[in-house]
């Protein structure tokens, strides 16, 4: 019931900002993502936690416009295996971590009528995280979770247009971590 709602509200606001929008685009893109710089601050030693990031988005907005207004969803796959430390407790641990999101952003793009321009935005929306590790060592646990958390996206990312209808971006920022992705929208 709740997914239907989601999608419920996603296809509202779209019908909301679609008709003031003077373009569509299509965004397909695909990156590296990571959670090392948290678990640093969490662990004094951890394995390597980092995967892939893909997903597709909707950007609404006129064309050149300051303002873009972008529904995304992606996908995480990260995993990690290694060596762990947090004080007097250590082993060796496995770690799987997958992330569906869906977000809205507000872009706000610096020059949009420039062939290359940089662009800054700020977002919010849902994550399902499903979660399974496992440790042994000082302390020998196993935990798996399945949970719905609010996601937060923080990009930042350079465009260049290609032509009309055609632009590829190099984006990074948070998403509940940190990610990088090449990015290709098509204008319609």
């Amino acid at each position: 019931m709740k997914r239907s709602a989601a999608g419920t509200l996603l296809f509202v606001l779209l019908l909301v900002l679609a008709p003031a929008a003077g373009a569509v685009e299509m965004d397909v893109h695909a990156g590296i993502y990571s959670i090392n710089k948290f678990l640093d601050y969490a662990m004094d030693e951890h394995p390597s936690v980092n995967g892939p990031i893909f997903g597709a988005a909707i950007l609404l907005g006129e064309k050149d416009a300051v303002t873009k207004h972008r529904f995304s969803l992606d996908f995480v796959s990260a995993d990690g295996q290694g060596n762990w430390r947090k004080g007097s407790d250590s082993g060796d641990g496995k770690v799987d971590i997958g992330l569906t999101t869906l977000t809205y952003a507000a872009l706000f793009n610096i020059g949009p009528s420039w062939p290359v321009n940089p662009y800054i935005g700020i977002g919010a929306g849902v994550a399902y995280v499903t979660a399974d590790a496992s440790s042994t060592g000082t302390k020998t646990d196993s935990v798996s979770a399945k949970v719905w958390i609010p996601a937060v996206v923080v990009p930042v990312g350079i465009r260049a247009k290609l032509g009309d209808r055609v632009t590829l971006a190099v984006e990074g920022g948070f998403l509940d971590g940190l990610y990088v992705t090449g990015n290709l929208r098509f204008a319609f």
